[in-house]
């Protein structure tokens, strides 16, 4: 696991559709579906939930077992505790093929170049 420079979170994953749970357009502004490698960031490190994050954009490497896969932060979490991360269905799918587990133990970290390393 490399995280240079970069802080390895420890949490827990959970799923959300982004159009028919808190909206298609995210707290960073894009629009996402359940098909979008997107992630909402948890309130404590998402920052105040009336503007834009700086974790807006920022790509993050989410890790499960022997799994990993890259998303983008476009939203944020209002009940995700600190560390964790709501996926949509197609982030969740490259990590756990079984959506009824709901939450599953992740790390994950912010990544530039090294986010298929």
């Amino acid at each position: 696991m490399k995280a240079v420079n970069n802080i390895l979170n420890q949490g827990i994953a959970t799923f959300f559709d982004p159009e028919t749970e808190g909206g298609s357009q995210g707290a960073c502004g894009p629009f996402a579906d359940e098909n979008s490698q997107i992630v909402a960031m948890n309130a404590a490190q998402y920052g105040p939930m009336n503007r834009k994050s700086p974790w807006c954009g920022k790509k993050l490497k989410i890790m499960y077992k022997d799994k990993y896969t890259v998303a983008t932060v476009t939203d944020a979490c209002p009940g995700c505790s600190e560390g964790s991360l709501d996926l949509t269905p197609a982030v969740w799918g490259q990590l756990e093929r079984n959506y009824d587990k709901g939450i599953i133990p992740i790390t994950w970290h912010v990544c530039e170049d090294d986010c298929y390393d």
